[in-house]
């Protein structure tokens, strides 16, 4: 038997064996199936301060509301998530030009490879958010350019860095640099990962910047961009 304690004064226990759930008390036995069909659009438990409105068929399963209940998106089918990528680009011509000082969107991606409730627009090479919640975000990239430059990649929400948001977010922490070599055609690698609160229709992008004040030149040769929801 392994016993599940919520953070309030409830009990939930689940019988690995039998694969069932006991609730205490009263000490009614579920099925794995009944529990997850109860609770297609919640999930349980959570502390009561975190507490939202069950609906009707988890109320007639945890009646004396014994089991307090939130979301569960990521497990009945309701989760997000984007991928975009950039597959077998080629080195020349440059692709994108005179990236200066100024953070210019990466306009380089290909191909869409997957998306549930998020809108993703290949025209635009960003990802349009549905539902709001906390995402992970990540990208990596293996790129070329001008040699002897620093390049800097970071994602943009409606433009901005930070204070895009009703959390006010700052998303600066989701960045990285590299500096070109100084032999034409260095290849490397850029990679960053971070946690966000994004909105419903939020916009998010990855844009680039270096220190060659003349501008560089910026080619991808590979590259994804994930979004995933986590809560």
């Amino acid at each position: 038997m392994t016993t599940f304690i919520p953070p309030h004064d409830n009990r939930f226990e689940i019988d690995v064996e039998s694969e069932t759930f006991i609730r205490e008390p009263p000490g009614n036995t579920l099925t794995v199936q009944e529990v997850y069909q109860a609770a297609r659009d919640f999930v349980f438990p959570v502390a009561p301060k975190e507490q939202k409105t069950t609906n009707a068929a988890l109320r007639d399963v945890f009646d004396d509301r014994d089991v307090e209940a939130t979301d569960i998106e990521d497990i009945a089918g309701e989760s997000a998530y984007a991928e975009i990528a950039v597959v077998d680009h080629i080195t020349a011509p440059p692709q994108q030009t005179g990236i200066n000082s100024t953070y210019v969107k990466i306009n380089q991606f290909n191909s869409i490879v997957r998306s549930k409730n998020i809108t993703i627009s290949g025209t635009d090479n960003n990802l349009t958010i549905i539902n709001p919640g906390f995402y992970k975000l990540e990208f990596h990239f293996s790129m070329t350019g001008s040699t002897n430059t620093n390049f800097e990649i970071s994602p943009f929400v409606n433009d901005l860095q930070n204070g895009f948001n009703s959390f006010a977010d700052d998303i600066r922490h989701i960045d990285t640099v590299r500096k070109t070599g100084t032999a034409p055609g260095d290849v490397g690698a850029m990679s960053a990962s971070g946690i966000v609160h994004l909105d419903a229709g939020d916009v998010v992008d990855l844009r680039v910047k270096t220190d060659n004040l003349a501008g560089a030149n910026f080619n991808v040769i590979r590259a994804n961009f994930i979004l995933v929801k986590v809560r």
